[in-house]
C-alpha cells in the first residue's frame, strides 16, 4: 500500500507539472501572437495617421485615445473584479477583431474618419488585452513559478515583437496598407482562441472570491486601494513620469519621420523596419541580460534601468537633432522597456493579494499609462503653440 500511494504521489506530480508546462507554453504562445499584433498594428497606425493627417494633429490625436483609454480602463478593472480576466480578455480579443474587419471594409472610402478609428482602437484596446493577458498569467501561476517562468513568456513576446515588425514590412512591400486590417484581425481571433485556453486554469471559485471579498467583506474600488497603498502609490508615480517622458521622445521621432517620408507606404516600412530592429534588439538584451541583470541588480533596480535610458536618450537627441538620434532614442526606450522593464514591473504586483491585483493593476497600467500619455501630449501640444508664437 505504500508503494501504491508513492507511486499515485508521483503521478500526480507530474501530471501538475505536465499542466504547468502546457500553460506555460500557451502563454508563450499568447504574448508571441498578442505582441506581433501590437508591433504589426502600431506600423500601420501610424503610417495611415500620418500620411492622412499634418503630424502637428498627433498630440490632439494622442490625448482623445488615452481618455477613451482611461474610461475604459476604469470599466475594465470592475469587470475584472466582476467576472475575472479569464472571461473578460477573450471576449475583448474577439471584439476587436470584429472591429477591424469593419474599418477594413470603410478605409476605401472614408480614409480619414477611419484613421481615427484606427488611433481610437489601437490606444484604447492594446495595453487593456496586454494587461489583462498579464493578470490571467498572475492567477495562473503561482508566485514561484511565475517567478520562474515570466522570462520564457516575456521572450515569446520578444519573439512576437520581431515577427511583427518583420510582417508589417514585407505586406507594405509587397501589397498595400489595406492588406494589413485582415490579417491583424486573424492575429485577434487566434489570441482570443488560446487565451481562453490559458483561462481555463483561473478556477471560477477564484473569480468568485474575487468579486465579493474574503468572508463577506466589502469589495473596495481600485483608486481607493491605490490610494491607501504605498507601495501601489510609487509604482503609479514610476509609471506615469516614465509613459510621460516616452511621449515626448515618440514624438519627436515620428515629426522626424513624417518630414522626412510622406507616402503611407514608405511611412509603413520606415515604422515597420524600426519596430522590426527594436524587436530584435530586445530579444539580444533579454536573452542575454535579462536573468543577469535581476539576478545582480536586484528587481527594483532592473526597473529603474528605464528612467535612466530615457534621460540619456533624450539628452543625447537634445544635442544631436535628427531623424537618426531621435530613432536611437525612442528605440532604447523600447529596447529596456521591452527587455527588461516590463517583466521586472510585472514580478512588482506578485506581493499584491489577488482581489486588490484584480482591481488596481488595470487602473495602473492602462489609466495611469494613459494619463500620462495625456500630460505628455498636452505638454507637446503647448510647447508648439509656444513655438509658433
Amino acid at each position: 500500500q505504500q508503494h501504491n500511494s508513492t507511486t499515485d504521489f508521483g503521478d500526480v506530480l507530474s501530471a501538475g507539472e505536465r499542466d504547468t508546462r502546457a500553460a506555460v507554453i500557451t502563454a508563450t504562445l499568447t504574448s508571441t501572437a498578442m505582441i506581433a499584433y501590437q508591433m504589426a498594428a502600431k506600423a500601420t497606425r501610424d503610417a495611415l495617421f500620418l500620411s492622412s493627417f499634418d503630424v502637428s494633429a498627433l498630440p490632439t490625436m494622442v490625448m482623445g485615445s488615452a481618455t477613451l483609454s482611461v474610461a475604459l480602463a476604469f470599466l475594465a478593472s470592475r469587470w475584472m473584479t466582476k467576472v475575472g480576466p479569464a472571461r473578460l480578455v477573450p471576449a475583448l480579443f474577439a471584439s476587436s477583431a470584429v472591429l477591424l474587419l469593419v474599418e477594413w471594409g470603410l478605409l476605401a472610402q472614408f480614409r480619414r474618419p477611419v484613421a481615427v478609428v484606427v488611433y481610437l482602437h489601437y490606444g484604447a484596446l492594446g495595453a487593456l488585452l496586454i494587461s489583462g493577458f498579464w493578470s490571467i498569467v498572475n492567477e495562473r501561476f503561482d508566485p514561484r513559478t511565475a517567478k520562474k517562468q515570466v522570462s520564457h513568456i516575456a521572450a515569446g513576446a520578444t519573439v512576437g515583437g520581431l515577427l511583427g515588425g518583420i510582417l508589417a514590412e514585407r505586406v507594405a512591400a509587397m501589397f498595400t496598407m489595406q492588406t494589413m486590417f485582415p490579417i491583424l484581425s486573424g492575429m485577434h481571433l487566434f489570441c482570443a482562441w488560446v487565451v481562453l485556453h490559458l483561462g481555463i486554469g483561473v478556477s471560477a471559485g477564484e473569480t468568485t472570491r474575487g468579486a465579493t471579498g474574503a468572508a463577506g467583506e466589502p469589495r473596495q474600488s481600485g483608486l481607493k486601494i491605490i490610494a491607501e497603498t504605498p507601495y501601489l502609490r510609487n509604482l503609479v508615480a514610476l509609471v506615469l513620469l516614465a509613459t510621460t517622458a516616452e511621449v515626448f521622445i515618440d514624438y519627436v521621432f515620428k515629426a522626424r519621420a513624417s518630414t522626412t517620408f510622406g507616402d503611407s507606404e514608405d511611412l509603413l516600412r520606415l515604422f515597420a523596419a524600426f519596430y522590426t530592429g527594436v524587436s530584435l534588439l530586445t530579444v539580444l538584451v533579454q536573452s542575454t541580460l535579462g536573468r543577469v541583470t535581476l539576478q545582480r541588480l536586484g528587481l527594483t533596480r532592473t526597473v529603474g534601468l528605464l528612467p535612466s535610458v530615457l534621460a540619456l536618450g533624450g539628452a543625447g537627441a537634445l544635442a544631436w537633432p535628427g531623424l537618426s538620434t531621435a530613432a536611437i532614442a525612442r528605440g532604447a526606450e523600447a529596447v529596456f522597456r521591452n527587455s527588461l522593464y516590463r517583466p521586472g514591473y510585472e514580478l512588482l504586483f506578485s506581493p499584491i493579494g489577488q482581489r486588490q491585483r484584480r482591481a488596481t493593476k488595470t487602473i495602473v497600467d492602462v489609466g495611469v499609462v494613459r494619463l500620462g500619455d495625456v500630460i505628455g501630449a498636452a505638454i507637446v501640444q503647448l510647447t508648439l503653440m509656444l513655438a509658433v508664437g
